[in-house]
């Protein structure tokens, strides 16, 4: 795990944790924002490139590796910032890492769906 963090190589943190592959381009993707390469990251690629998908790979890193830090999805249209957060609540799901600092507020296990899909989640290392 130290090698790879020091290596900077994503494509074995996307395995590990979330048991995916990533193209050479989006693991370009997703280590400039897990390590933070740029302060901003201006995006341009086809469409079903799986920008959307690296891009929430990276995010869910990010969270991982880093502790309150804020985070913002923010698109010219709601339904655009919401399909990043819908591609974090699959991968919460699927991420044992995450939902062990996720925070939630609902009771039952089962309610996970319900608030893995808000538009605000708080997780316990303060992202």
């Amino acid at each position: 795990m130290k090698t790879a963090l020091k290596e900077k190589n994503v494509r074995f943190l996307a395995k590990l944790y979330f048991n995916v592959t990533l193209t050479p381009l989006q693991q370009l993707i997703v280590r400039k924002i897990v390590f933070e390469e740029h302060r901003r990251l201006n995006i341009s690629a086809m469409t079903r490139f799986g920008k959307s998908f690296a891009v929430a790979i990276g995010i869910s890193l990010f969270i991982i590796l880093n502790k309150d830090r804020k985070i913002y999805f923010i698109a010219p249209q709601i339904e655009q910032s919401m399909i990043l957060r819908d591609y974090l609540g699959g991968l919460i799901s699927i991420c044992p890492t995450l939902i062990d600092i996720l925070e939630l507020t609902a009771q039952k296990e089962e309610r996970l769906t319900v608030q893995k899909s808000k538009a605000h989640q708080t997780f316990k290392n303060g992202c």
